[in-house]
């Protein structure tokens, strides 16, 4: 498993891969306050 690299944004950790691709769960996270980051992405992937 590659090591990831934490980094912040606004105060919240944002995982990337060693390659540089960023956790979007994470990303999510840290740009919306309101709402479940999980519940976002779902939703984000099922949309046409």
């Amino acid at each position: 498993m590659k090591p990831t690299i934490d980094m912040g944004l606004d105060g919240r950790a944002v995982r990337f891969t060693a390659d540089g691709k960023m956790y979007v769960i994470d990303a999510i996270s840290a740009l919306v306050e309101t709402a479940s980051a999980i519940d976002i992405w779902k939703d984000f992937r099922l949309s046409p």
